[in-house]
């Protein structure tokens, strides 16, 4: 039975009453019994109560049954079975004030979320005119009160948002979804859990992205991983990391990712595995822009959590050698020569003593040129010029190799250009100037670089070096060149879009322009 007519009607049938009868049990008139059993008015609540006390129900069900609902709600309420208190009793509003501890989910959430599922699943069986009735009920009132808490409106929000998504398509959602974030951060109207908040901000993150509105996205993304890592969700604050991430690259902001990073590695609530990845993304950034002194901090972290055998993470042993690696060319660009060596004697003690079961072949060629390509700047830097030359032509030939497939395309065109431009000072200093002026024409000829923060950074400061080697070795023309490229590359006014012009614009990229200046 779905209806408290059809309820009456059999309940009063079964124990052989008459609508007089019953009416005399219940205080009412046996008009009223008619009327009811019409289902042409609904029960009050006094009436509701003897209902239940006579026929021995429980007051939530008569209640359920009073509901002026359709039949199509009711049964998917029933299909709920945290339903029924929800749709009788008002629960307590919970208002978070000056309190920022965590807002956890409770039943009336999980009601609510289950009773969407349809919607948030995109399942073709999800009506939209039935679930708009229903998020109708949700908000409905009783005696001028509203039958769900503040929060519970919110979800049902979250939904009916949700829906206009599938029906009208992501803009006209959007409105929805953004007038959704704004209402949970007044304190003055409820406390919304953070399981809601990410499901909104993530809602709106998809939004933004499909626009191409990166920078919204990015704000999006970054409430996501607030969100998640609330609630404990460390994949989830990952995965939004990662993507707000992204989005300020795309819109050429890598110092704001740098921040992003070092937040996301504070805390002794994030796993050590998550935390060591962007540990090493934050100093691969720094690296990007030249910032080798600071990236040293975050990769030493990195490489005490990837030591730690106990840590039973796949392709730890692989992640523990690339950090030493970064290390070892973080201390190389800096000249620093010492731990240079120390850095790369902890490079080749880990190689030899891994297995093929720790680090595939191909990733142990991989690591063992980038350790030999370092090798070879210190003995640039050392005047050990055969050494160097022997090194870089291992390099390039692993690079030429066609199983060398671990290495990304901007990855290897920069190991390129790095090994051209110490190719350059070892002919330079061992007076081969022919040799060293083709090498240079080999250099400046290659295109920029796909990805613009290394384009920018570690491209336009190889640029910037082969520059000055020219220079000082009495090449003007060619270290004009050289320097027109670079300077073009760092060049606000000559970026064809406005992230690029971003990029050129941070703290970085206008000091290593004024350098060259």
């Amino acid at each position: 039975m779905l209806t408290f007519a059809e309820f009456l009607t059999t309940r009063r049938a079964a124990l052989g009453m008459s609508m007089t009868e019953l009416a005399g049990h219940l205080s009412v008139t046996p008009q009223y019994i008619s009327l009811l059993e019409a289902a042409k008015c609904n029960p009050s609540r006094k009436l509701q109560g003897r209902c239940a006390e006579f026929f021995g129900e429980d007051v939530e069900y008569i209640d359920f049954l009073a509901q002026p609902m359709s039949r199509e709600q009711k049964r998917a309420l029933l299909s709920t079975p945290s339903a029924l208190p929800f749709l009788t009793r008002r629960p307590l509003e919970t208002d978070i004030g000056q309190n920022d501890s965590p807002v956890a989910t409770d039943g009336e959430d999980e009601f609510i979320r289950r009773l969407f599922a349809p919607i948030a699943n995109s399942r073709p069986d999800a009506s939209p005119e039935f679930y708009t009735r229903l998020l109708d009920e949700v908000n409905a009132r009783d005696n001028g009160d509203y039958r769900f808490s503040t929060k519970a409106r919110g979800w049902a929000d979250h939904y009916r948002a949700a829906l206009t998504e599938q029906v009208d398509g992501s803009e006209a959602a959007r409105p929805l979804f953004e007038e959704l974030a704004r209402r949970y951060d007044e304190h003055a109207d409820g406390a919304y859990p953070d399981a809601l908040r990410l499901l909104t901000a993530e809602a709106l993150a998809k939004s933004y992205t499909q626009g191409d509105d990166w920078e919204s996205a990015a704000s999006a993304y970054e409430e996501m991983a607030t969100r998640a890592r609330r609630i404990d969700d460390m994949e989830g604050f990952a995965e939004a990391t990662r993507h707000a991430a992204d989005a300020y690259r795309a819109v050429g902001r890598p110092d704001r990712v740098v921040d992003l990073y070092a937040s996301a590695t504070g805390g002794e609530d994030v796993p050590a595995g998550i935390k060591a990845e962007f540990l090493i993304a934050q100093a691969t950034l720094l690296c990007h822009l030249g910032e080798y002194e600071a990236a040293l901090d975050p990769i030493r972290s990195a490489v005490r959590i990837w030591r730690l055998r106990s840590l039973d993470i796949e392709g730890r042993t692989a992640q523990l050698i690339s950090a030493q690696v970064l290390g070892l060319h973080c201390f190389v660009q800096a000249e620093s020569r010492d731990e240079a060596r120390k850095w790369l004697g902890r490079v080749r003690s880990t190689l030899a003593r891994v297995t093929p079961a720790e680090l595939a072949s191909e990733e142990q060629d991989r690591l063992t040129a980038l350790s030999n390509l370092e090798s070879a700047a210190m003995m640039v830097q050392q005047g050990r010029w055969n050494h160097a030359w022997k090194n870089l032509v291992g390099v390039e030939s692993w690079l030429d190799d066609a199983d060398a497939h671990a290495v990304n395309t901007d990855e290897a065109a920069l190991l390129r250009q790095r090994i051209r431009l110490l190719k350059t000072e070892v002919c330079l200093r061992q007076d081969q100037t022919r040799d060293a002026l083709g090498i240079a024409d080999e250099f400046m000829a290659h295109p920029a670089v796909g990805d613009a923060v290394r384009d920018k950074g570690q491209h336009a400061r190889l640029r910037a070096k082969l520059a000055a080697l020219l220079g000082s070795s009495g090449h003007s023309e060619a270290a004009r060149r050289a320097l027109a490229l670079a300077e073009d590359a760092l060049d606000p006014d000559s970026q064809p879009t406005d992230a690029l012009r971003a990029l050129c614009g941070i703290p970085q990229m206008t000091a290593l322009r004024e350098s060259l200046a």
